[in-house]
């Protein structure tokens, strides 16, 4: 774990801090702490509508990465049919009026064409787990329930040992409707009763439902023998419900021996609020606690009648007969409830979808008269990783499951604890978890403690963020300081070179596994619609894409004022090439020309001829510059390393000579191929006073853009012993400042997105023991780890002006 996570402001919230906190998580005091709702406003300010085309975009990404193996193959389906013969006053779930037969009967045909309209996107791919619900979706007709499971089970496939649940009221529910679910393949029946209390059902509205009628509609369900069961689910804290009365409702619901009785916690609304107790939250909320007084009875009476219990922190009361999966955190079809980063693919009026990694996105429009892909019928917001993995966490203590470290790793590709570190060890210190062995064990129980914990791990920045409701940003710091906001996204790892110190690993393994074009537009159109107005194309090598004039055309087609390649140079000696990178849009060129002389330069690449190849593209790319048509400039990218260090003024007065103007050298990073190799990376010690001698030739008479990326400043101390501490942080803000010479960049690599200053200083650099001391420490990301490892951290001294 990397110990500079500390500096960054995660869980680091001050000690005096905590209560403000605690003031933040009481703002979802009336929603029972329920941490759906912290996550559904982490996202409020980055809300905008969309096409069916964008989100069917989103699934396009999301499964190109389970086929390449970069995220697990977790997904749910869910149908919204938001119908409801009355609206019950407490339903906090989207539903409207059902319509006459013709307008259900429209709204059947326009589902079905949604649904074959998403599943080609998912080809191949089987759904975990599906559910129909609304709403009452057994106000359709047993002929159009058939025509429904008829058109899912052609268009989509599923797993055979998963739930696929049907939510029905008891009324109306007839035998027919019971055959056709059946023989659609439903597995699972969820009756929601809500309640036993004819006092309380009445209230709400619920007419013509008794105790008598759901105990007949269990019986009738049971009969046709759904093989994961019938469930009852009943609402805890109904404003007409004591603890004693709902202790008597969930008696009665347990005589009817369902498989599973599901006593979900009543999230108030604020029309139920305003009606039933006064517009005062705060006794609302008191309500529901006192309610929940019933709870450790009702557990003692499902105990007794044989079933096993679950019980989350304040959300959720599961009982469940032995073999129906009693709270099973990775077999509930609602994908949202569980730590497993699930993807829920919902279809329908009033439904939510969730797209891991990706996007969330409502269905806020009703369908016209029949399904249109260019409607913007959807709303939706990007989300990222570290989001998904906070979310996991917090659901891992809220449903009291204990989950291993390596089956993290598993589903994210990575050590949640080198993203969490610190907040994972303020957490075990507080006893809120225990991380030992392997695993991860939640130890705090109620659901106040899990808000918390939710918002630590949030992290400071994100909280602020949320309460300020920060719109277009993922960040708020780009906005704040008014610089042009930047993407670099990595097309795929093949690549046309041979670099000896490659940074990216072995080539053999990466050929040919470029981002799927539909995918790499979606990734254009999330970091646009976050406020990105600058793009650089990455690899491998992007010339070598095979739609790198098309993708280069889209970001300006999406509003990109900026437009970058980062290229090896190969292909830009065809000047129709170049010419097309041009015409589409391509705004900047980043070419990563090693040497000044043949020889070397072919052996670095390991591809002979490549000098000449090179250095006619970029003589191409000078006189194209000189026209007018590069807006953003040209710039060469070498890699400092022992075998070109040395030869580092002949090679800017060479290149200058040509026509260079901006030349950013990057100190080697030793990885893969170069790590631990003394022979490609020297040590600062020996290559500064080199690269001093260069800053000092520009700062007299080249006059060129140069800057040196990846090098601390301090690094100046070895440079010359008579080079002044003021001089010394001049040179160091004009060549070494990454952070203020860089654009603030975001990165999308290999299914992974991430800030990639703070991904540089929280998991791949570090600092010397002394380097706070140091007047440039916030502005330094410190040493890669890998060089650390190789030469020690005894160069890094810490500089008294910046």
């Amino acid at each position: 774990m990397n110990e500079a996570r500390s500096v960054s402001g995660g869980v680091g919230i001050a000690s005096d801090a905590e209560a403000a906190l605690g003031r933040v998580a009481d703002q979802f005091k009336e929603y029972n702490y329920d941490p759906f709702v912290l996550f559904d406003r982490l996202r409020a300010g980055r809300r905008g509508r969309l096409d069916a085309a964008q989100a069917r975009g989103s699934w396009i990404k999301w499964a190109s990465h389970v086929r390449a193996r970069r995220r697990v193959p977790l997904w749910n389906l869910y149908v919204n049919v938001p119908f409801c013969a009355k609206r019950c006053d407490y339903c906090m779930h989207f539903s409207t009026r059902a319509p006459g037969p013709g307008g259900m009967e429209r709204y059947l045909r326009a589902l079905i064409e949604q649904a074959r309209y998403f599943a080609p996107a998912l080809e191949g791919l089987s759904a975990a787990n599906s559910a129909i619900g609304g709403g009452t979706p057994n106000l359709l007709s047993a002929d159009q329930i058939a025509r429904l499971c008829s058109a899912l089970n052609e268009s989509y496939s599923f797993d055979p040992a998963g739930e696929r649940t049907f939510e029905a009221h008891p009324v109306g529910l007839d035998e027919r409707k019971l055959a056709a679910l059946r023989e659609g393949g439903i597995n699972r029946l969820s009756l929601g009763v809500q309640s036993m209390n004819p006092r309380v059902l009445a209230a709400a509205g619920r007419t013509g439902q008794t105790p008598e009628l759901a105990a007949r509609a269990v019986s009738a369900a049971r009969r046709f023998g759904f093989p994961r069961g019938v469930s009852v689910d009943l609402i805890l804290g109904l404003a007409e419900e004591d603890a004693d009365d709902f202790y008597r409702s969930f008696e009665q619901a347990a005589a009817c021996e369902p498989d599973m009785i599901f006593v979900n916690v009543l999230r108030p609304v604020p029309g139920y609020v305003e009606k039933r107790f006064a517009g005062e939250a705060a006794r609302a909320a008191a309500h529901v606690e006192r309610a929940a007084s019933a709870i450790a009875r009702c557990e003692a009476l499902a105990r007794r009648l044989g079933y096993e219990t679950f019980l989350s922190a304040g959300q959720e009361f599961v009982c469940a007969r032995p073999g129906h999966d009693a709270g099973d955190d990775r077999s509930r079809y609602f994908a949202g409830q569980t730590a497993a980063p699930y993807s829920t693919l919902a279809l329908g009026w009033g439904a939510s979808s969730h797209v891991r990694g990706e996007r969330v996105y409502d269905q806020v429009r009703p369908f016209a008269e029949s399904f249109d892909p260019s409607a913007e019928l959807f709303e939706g917001a990007w989300i990222d990783e570290r989001e998904e993995m906070a979310k996991s966490l917090t659901m891992t203590m809220r449903n009291r499951r204990c989950v291993l470290w390596s089956e993290l790793e598993e589903w994210f590709g990575r050590d949640v604890r080198d993203e969490f570190g610190p907040e994972v060890e303020e957490l075990s210190r507080l006893g809120w978890i225990s991380s030992g062995d392997g695993r991860l064990s939640p130890k705090a129980a109620d659901a106040r403690t899990i808000m918390l914990t939710a918002l630590k791990l949030v992290g400071k920045d994100g909280v602020e963020r949320m309460l300020r409701e920060n719109p277009c940003s993922d960040d708020g710091a780009g906005a704040a300081r008014g610089r042009m906001r930047n993407v670099e996204i990595n097309l795929g790892m093949a690549c046309n070179n041979r670099c000896a110190f490659c940074m990216s690993g072995d080539p053999k393994m990466r050929a040919g596994r470029w981002m799927p074009f539909e995918a790499a537009q979606e990734e254009l159109r999330r970091f646009r619609d976050m406020g990105c107005e600058s793009v650089g194309f990455l690899g491998g090598e992007p010339t070598a894409y095979p739609r790198i004039v098309d993708i280069v055309r889209r970001a300006r087609e999406l509003g990109y004022r900026r437009v970058a390649l980062c290229t090896n140079g190969m292909k830009l000696s065809d000047e129709k090439f170049v010419e097309s990178l041009l015409d589409a849009g391509a705004t900047r060129f980043a070419i990563s020309f090693h040497s000044r002389d043949a020889a070397v330069e072919d052996e670095i690449t390991a591809v002979p001829g490549n000098f000449a190849r090179k250095l006619k593209g970029l003589l191409t790319l000078i006189e194209h510059r000189r026209e007018g048509r590069l807006a953003d400039g040209l710039s060469l990218n070498p890699v400092l390393s022992r075998r070109t260090y040395r030869d580092i003024v002949a090679y800017v007065e060479f290149f200058r000579a040509a026509g260079v103007r901006d030349i950013r050298f990057n100190y080697i990073w030793p990885q893969f191929l170069a790590q631990t190799d003394r022979a490609w990376v020297p040590s600062y010690r020996e290559a500064m006073p080199i690269l001093l001698r260069a800053i000092l030739l520009n700062e007299k008479r080249w006059k060129m853009t140069l800057s040196f990326g990846g090098v601390p400043p301090c690094m100046l101390r070895w440079a010359n012993a008579g080079v002044s501490e003021r001089t010394r942080a001049h040179l160091a803000g004009r060549y070494f400042d990454e952070q203020g010479v860089d654009l603030e960049t975001r990165v999308s690599a290999n299914a992974m997105r991430f800030d990639w200053r703070r991904q540089k200083r929280e998991r791949l650099k570090t600092h010397g023991p002394k380097c706070r001391e140091c007047a440039w420490f916030e502005r330094c990301d410190g040493v890669w780890k890998t060089y650390a490892e190789m030469w020690g951290l005894d160069e890094m001294t810490p500089l008294e002006v910046a």
